[in-house]
């Protein structure tokens, strides 16, 4: 009796480990990182000029996100930008623009500096209360894009 307990609850971790196991497959292969937090930026258009949901966002020519949300507006069109390079430290003062590139009319949203970067910016944290929108972009921070 004491052995066929010892199979059935043995036989039950091996399934729960396969669970878990399977689940993390699932993640790792989604791309969810948990130490790599993303974080967000509002651009704000006057029209979107076909700019949809998972957009690509480029910075100086590299991908580091995309576009998680649009939401219209009254006077304007605001784009929920999602940066995923979590060391990534951009300047405050920047151009984002929506960019056609490609034979099929491919849109992305360019974000380029327009100043170079501080010294003491790659000190400070992007996400949470220490970051200085003065400096960087930081999470939540609103920007005026240009089509």
């Amino acid at each position: 009796m004491r052995a066929r307990t010892i199979r059935e609850g043995s036989v039950g971790l091996l399934i729960l480990l396969g669970i878990g196991l399977f689940g993390g497959l699932v993640l790792w292969l989604r791309g969810v990182n948990p130490s790599n937090r993303p974080y967000q930026l509002i651009a704000e258009f006057e029209d979107t000029a076909g700019v949809q949901v998972g957009t690509p966002v480029m910075y100086r020519g590299v991908s580091v996100g995309r576009v998680m949300s649009i939401t219209p507006r009254s006077n304007r069109v605001e784009l929920g930008l999602e940066i995923t390079e979590k060391d990534l430290r951009m300047p405050n003062q920047v151009l984002v623009e929506t960019v056609e590139s490609g034979l099929i009319g491919e849109m992305s949203i360019e974000i380029t500096p327009l100043e170079t970067l501080a010294t003491n910016a790659n000190e400070l944290n992007v996400v949470g209360k220490g970051c200085d929108s003065s400096v960087i972009l930081c999470d939540g921070d609103r920007l005026t894009g240009e089509t």
